[in-house]
């Protein structure tokens, strides 16, 4: 296995090993975060490529890491303050969403619009009800920001 594969595999496991991130979520559901995580931890260790030296790679991954960590466990926690009818916890845990994946995406990363923000905190009740449909509708907005023309 070479130095990137090594970093990769790394950059996975961290997040396949924190429990905090999917604590309370089904596992459905936390299968779905973890995806999500792990083609995002994949990702930022990818872009260290031009890194030989690991301190240095660990360096430029370290921001972006942090901040995917960040995301999935609000995500999980949204998930829970769902589940205690705490409907205003929505708007809190999409901006702190927004906020971290602005350093998880890097740079070039476009938020969502605040009708697609409004789409989605409208659809929050599904994490009651299928919380893997709303992670994947979420991971999709965040990934994928509707643009307006």
């Amino acid at each position: 296995m070479n130095f990137m594969e090594q970093r990769v595999t790394r950059a996975a496991e961290s997040i396949l090993e924190n429990e905090n991130l999917t604590a309370d979520l089904n596992d459905e559901a936390a299968q779905i975060l973890l995806d999500w995580g792990v083609t995002r931890a994949k990702e930022i260790a990818l872009n260290t490529v031009e890194y030989i030296d690991d301190e240095q790679a660990e360096e430029a991954m370290y921001r972006p890491m942090r901040a995917l960590r960040r995301m999935l466990r609000t995500v999980n926690k949204w998930s829970a303050k769902v589940q205690e009818r705490d409907q205003d916890h929505g708007i809190t845990a999409l901006k702190r969403i927004l906020k971290q994946a602005e350093t998880v995406y890097g740079a070039e990363y476009v938020s969502m619009d605040p009708a697609a923000q409004a789409d989605i905190l409208s659809r929050q009740d599904e994490f009651v009800t299928n919380p893997v449909a709303f992670i994947a509708n979420l991971r999709s907005a965040v990934e994928n920001p509707p643009q307006k023309l």
